[in-house]
């Protein structure tokens, strides 16, 4: 059986960025769905959304959890065999059509709203925001055009991923049996004293090997991130 690609050893091929939130967002929400927006336009597409959040008084510097900390919100309907399943037990859960970028900020300020954060003077923060599941651009619609699966090679045994074709181009989604933690893409964004750290997560070959387009297009939203200020380290 021929093999189409493989599934990088978890966790990944990692990319980190760090900015400092702008002055003008308090909560941190626009400098981390800028950088959100930026992997949408190369193609990204997120099908799951958590949060983690906590409660900060001004007498303490240590952060206090509140009544509810966990948040999952995912996409109505994915394309089937793809696994959304939350990080951590007894999330508050929401479903969406789309999570789009309004849709993104009316959850996570609902959630900062109804988390229970009780403690005297206590602020509501939020300080994970993670995206699993995904459906990426792969390339055009013709990308391995008599294809209708790729088969990837992972440590667990072969991965096969339908291609979903639309008037956009070529589509990947996941993360799928029997590597269920492991989507074409993971993104993860942590806030931590006004400061943001990105991870990207590289898991399908096809984003790093020379001459894919889907490659071209996520080195060129890492360029764009930089140009917003998202300095590697």
């Amino acid at each position: 059986m021929e093999i189409d690609g493989f599934v990088i050893k978890f966790p990944g091929h990692s990319f980190r960025f760090r900015n400092v939130m702008a002055e003008a967002d308090a909560s941190g929400f626009a400098t981390a769905l800028d950088a959100v927006d930026v992997l949408r336009a190369c193609g990204w597409e997120p099908l799951s959304a958590e949060t983690v959040l906590t409660c900060v008084t001004p007498e303490s510097a240590e952060d206090v959890s509140p009544a509810r900390p966990h948040w999952l919100l995912a996409r109505a309907e994915v394309p089937p065999g793809t696994i959304v399943q939350a990080t951590r037990l007894e999330p508050v859960h929401a479903r969406a059509e789309r999570l789009s970028r309004p849709t993104l900020e009316g959850w996570l300020s609902s959630a900062l709203a109804d988390c229970g954060c009780t403690e005297r003077d206590g602020k509501p923060e939020w300080r994970e925001l993670r995206f699993d599941a995904c459906r990426a651009w792969s390339g055009p619609r013709d990308w391995r055009g008599a294809q209708d699966v790729v088969r990837l090679r992972t440590d667990e045994g072969l991965l096969t991923v339908p291609l979903e074709r639309d008037e956009q181009g070529t589509w990947l989604s996941g993360p799928r049996a029997p590597v269920s933690d492991q989507p074409p893409l993971t993104v993860l964004i942590l806030q931590r004293w006004e400061t943001l750290t990105l991870g990207i997560s590289v898991n399908y070959s096809y984003w790093l090997q020379d001459g894919e387009p889907a490659a071209v297009r996520f080195k060129a939203a890492l360029a764009r991130l930089e140009e917003l200020g998202w300095e590697r380290g």
